[in-house]
């Protein structure tokens, strides 16, 4: 793993499909001060970019951001969050693929 860069903790597998998807999944950097980069792979069909969408909770579970990820390279703004843990789903149409879970510093 590399320094800076959070590899996915907790894989749903929903099929086989995915398998190149959660590979070429990269968030960075970790920790975080202002912008969250999620950089989806260039194997990613541009059809289904727009049905993949992500969200963040807080420890408690409170949902603090959420959005998609209409981009290859994705730039999600986290200045706002409280310095600490967070954690990040992505899904594709209304299915959870991954998360990760990420620090905010100030």
């Amino acid at each position: 793993m590399s320094e800076g860069v959070q590899q996915s903790y907790s894989d749903m597998m929903v099929g086989v499909e995915y398998d190149r998807f959660l590979s070429s999944l990269m968030l960075y950097p970790n920790p975080v001060t202002t912008e969250l980069m999620i950089r989806l792979g260039d194997e990613i069909a541009a059809d289904v970019q727009d049905q993949i969408s992500y969200e963040i909770q807080d420890l408690p579970g409170r949902i603090v951001a959420r959005g998609f990820l209409p981009d290859h390279l994705n730039k999600i703004p986290v200045q706002h969050l409280q310095q600490g843990a967070y954690f990040l789903s992505i899904s594709y149409k209304t299915t959870r693929i991954t998360s990760y879970k990420f620090i905010k510093a100030e």
